[in-house]
């Protein structure tokens, strides 16, 4: 199972936090929510990740009986699931302690460790622009980390999680390097963006030209304005045209040109703190336009004047595309 639970079982798990809110401790019966989070692994999921997206704009209070109980039924939850998960977590530590540190420098868990320690980050819903100390000027998207060393004779950058538009101040003694876990990247007077992924790392290129080097080969490869390349640690993707002759994100807009709803969602979501979901009905559905990103609540208003649509807000932190007058 992946790790966020359906839209089903995410839609049930959100109309039980309400019930439970609604409903006077006095007057509460667990049974039937009892129930429906012992049926499956997938709705106790659903009911953690509810729990951990409330508890960022309405902390838990001890002395809130319907939020004990909810808690204390997601325990007693999984401790029926049985201790044959038990078991196959202990087994998960044991091989973990045997594959050792030289796995663990190559893992997610690793690189999102690194992140948290980073000189810059792009806080989550904003993009952060700023100027390093030699000119060149960098815009780190929503939810980046990067890493700057300068020093007399290197100008080196790492990304270690996101993504990130950098336009290169002229240095004839000093490069500038961009490192991520999949290689690193020599800009040749250049404007261009990064974009670090769990299966790659995406190289656009605006203006000059950047030359790229993946970790685990010695192939080398030089990306022109206007074009652009996907690499992993040992490989290239073949080289694209850029579609636009600039990004529109560092101008805080999102563009769409006839992408899925669902696809449209994802990036929106990524701007906004809380749950921000897409109706498997309407999911298919084609945007096209330019959105504001500073201001998500706007972009879905517009959403609502171009797509057969409405915005269901069962809080204030988790909103529903869905089909207009369901």
């Amino acid at each position: 199972m992946t790790n966020k639970p359906g839209f089903i079982a995410l839609q049930q798990a959100a109309k039980w936090y309400a019930e439970l809110q609604d409903i006077p401790a006095s007057q509460a019966s667990p049974n039937a929510f009892q129930h429906w989070l012992n049926e499956n692994s997938e709705n106790r999921l659903a009911w953690q990740y509810v729990l951990k997206i409330s508890q960022r704009f309405t902390p838990l209070c001890e002395s809130d009986a319907r939020k004990t109980a909810a808690l204390t039924a997601l325990t007693h939850a999984q401790h029926n699931a049985g201790r044959r998960q038990v078991l196959k977590m202990a087994a998960w530590i044991s091989v973990g302690s045997l594959i050792g540190w030289s796995t663990w420098r190559h893992t997610p868990l690793r690189n999102q460790v690194l992140a948290w320690r980073a000189d810059y980050h792009g806080p989550h819903g904003a993009i952060t622009q700023f100027t390093l100390n030699d000119g060149s000027r960098i815009w780190l998207d929503t939810d980046s980390a990067l890493n700057v060393n300068y020093s007399t004779k290197q100008r080196a950058l790492q990304l270690l999680k996101g993504r990130v538009m950098i336009e290169t101040a002229a240095d004839p003694q000093r490069s500038l390097t961009v490192t991520t876990a999949q290689g690193k990247m020599r800009a040749l007077g250049t404007r261009f963006s990064v974009h670090m992924l769990n299966e790659g790392t995406v190289l656009h290129v605006y203006q000059g030209a950047v030359e790229v080097s993946p970790a685990a080969t010695a192939d080398k490869l030089i990306i022109t304005a206007g074009h652009g390349v996907t690499f992993r640690q040992d490989a290239f993707e073949p080289v694209t045209a850029l579609s636009k002759p600039e990004p529109v994100w560092p101008r805080g807009l999102l563009q769409a040109e006839n992408i899925p709803l669902r696809e449209f969602i994802t990036r929106l979501s990524a701007y906004r703190n809380g749950y921000l979901g897409c109706d498997p009905a309407v999911e298919a559905l084609a945007v096209t336009g330019t959105f504001p990103l500073h201001d998500t609540d706007m972009a879905l208003e517009m959403l609502t004047h171009i797509l057969p649509v409405q915005i269901h807000r069962r809080f204030s932190w988790w909103l529903t595309v869905a089909p207009r007058g369901v």
